[in-house]
């Protein structure tokens, strides 16, 4: 379990958070999701107030470092305002992260990212959620924004706050759980030990696995039950049930319970999920409930019964010799040479990170979340490309002559070509009609 564990150790930090940004049109989008990870979520803390949670992910590769005394330095400052859903200014906030590292190849890594986290005491509700973050000494500024409702005791209720993402560290003594087995518990933390944030929500290791928590609170008047059955099941992209339970559990004497959602996905095909959770209160008919989404990039199912897939996934980068090794190796041995694969690939081992790999599963990422609309992204024709080369350099819209027709030009400038893409349908679906050198 631990030797899994320590494959992607390093590089999946990265993948759990962010993706590799994209040049929409030749123009910085500051406003997009690929500069920064940001997560917001409900906790409450030990007088039972609740705490809206904060937190920002962003690579190094996305800061700016100054070379001084030796080291490389960089900082950026978090600014956060919070709205009601009457657009009322509720409060704002700033905080700042400066890091140094030692080295020019760890400035550059692929797998480097800062982590920010602040937390704040509000009142339940329903709120809108910007925040900006800004590279210190320099013009660059990024920006997010999410929604959240905050439950709390008050609304005469069951309240189920949103669901919060975490990975489970293979090495840790907790028991996984099997194959096909969706276990519903109460928790001590949201943060146990063993267990780490997930705010990409997305996994891309062999040996973990997730866990969802979530946060539930009745109306604590005289007489209400303190019961309730909960139940939960996550689906694939084609809205097909692939695990479900129910449990009844009881809250405490408050109306308050904290519980977990730990399954395995061993077994699933790569690509994003849903999982929904109802809550009920049986005898005096309270319901709540929430939905979350999250993606799964690696897991064992990909060097087992869905080997074929991580072949096609790599033959898009991949020439036929590069994956003799792969594709010849027994079960047992291919984890060891999925690892030749990619150390082959490794432009700088120095770092103690596979940089290529990160990139790799980025850009993954980000067809399987963009180009997903009729088939896995990877399989479409711009999330090939994207896969192999990346963000392209510029994107340019042209309207056809026939009714319905639209073309997209993708350039890269670096390789002298232009991809273009014609939706004949004008359903969304993009076709790789030609190539031509620019």
């Amino acid at each position: 379990m631990s030797d899994l564990h320590s494959t992607l150790t390093c590089t999946v930090v990265l993948l759990l958070l962010m993706v590799t940004a994209h040049a929409d049109a030749g123009r910085l989008d500051q406003h997009g999701s690929e500069y920064f990870e940001l997560s917001v979520s409900q906790m409450f803390d030990d007088e039972g107030r609740t705490l809206l949670v904060v937190s920002t992910a962003i690579p190094y590769r996305r800061l700016v470092f100054f070379r001084k005394g030796g080291r490389y330095e960089a900082g950026y400052r978090v600014y956060m305002e919070m709205k009601d859903r009457k657009g009322r200014y509720v409060r704002g906030d700033v905080w700042e992260k400066f890091l140094a590292v030692e080295s020019y190849e760890e400035v550059n890594s692929a797998s480097a990212v800062s982590i920010s986290r602040n937390s704040f005491i509000v009142e339940p509700g329903e709120y809108n959620i910007k925040v900006t973050l800004e590279v210190v000494n320099t013009s660059l500024r990024f920006k997010r924004e999410t929604s959240i409702r905050i439950v709390g005791y008050d609304e005469g209720k069951l309240g189920l706050a949103d669901p919060v993402f975490l990975i489970a560290d293979s090495g840790m003594n907790h028991r996984k759980p099997s194959r096909g087995e969706m276990i519903l518990s109460t928790c001590m933390a949201p943060d146990d030990v063993g267990f780490r944030m997930n705010p990409g929500a997305v996994y891309a290791e062999f040996g973990a696995w997730p866990r969802v928590t979530y946060n539930l609170v009745g109306h604590a008047a005289e007489g209400r039950e303190n019961g309730c059955v909960i139940s939960s099941r996550v689906t694939n992209s084609r809205g097909e049930v692939v695990l479900y339970n129910r449990r009844a559990m009881q809250m405490d004497k408050n109306r308050y319970l904290l519980f977990c959602l730990d399954f395995n996905i061993d077994d699933f095909v790569i690509g994003e999920f849903e999982v929904s959770t109802v809550v009920e209160a049986p005898k005096t008919n309270e319901k709540a409930s929430v939905h979350g989404r999250f993606t799964v990039l690696l897991n064992r199912g990909l060097l087992g019964e869905h080997f074929e897939k991580a072949l096609e996934l790599l033959s898009i980068i991949a020439e036929d010799d590069e994956l003799t090794e792969l594709k010849g190796a027994l079960p047992a041995d291919r984890l060891d040479a999925w690892r030749r694969f990619w150390k082959r690939r490794d432009s700088s081992p120095r770092t103690g990170v596979n940089e290529e790999l990160g990139d790799f599963l980025n850009r993954a990422r980000h067809v399987l979340k963009t180009f997903s609309k009729y088939r896995p992204g990877w399989e479409t024709d711009r999330g090939r490309i994207y896969i192999r080369y990346g963000p392209p350099d510029k994107i340019i819209d042209r309207q056809g002559k026939s009714l319905g027709s639209n073309y997209r030009l993708w350039y890269y400038y670096s390789r002298s070509i232009v991809y273009i893409f014609e939706d004949s349908m004008g359903m969304g679906e993009f076709r790789l009609m030609m190539t031509q050198p620019i």
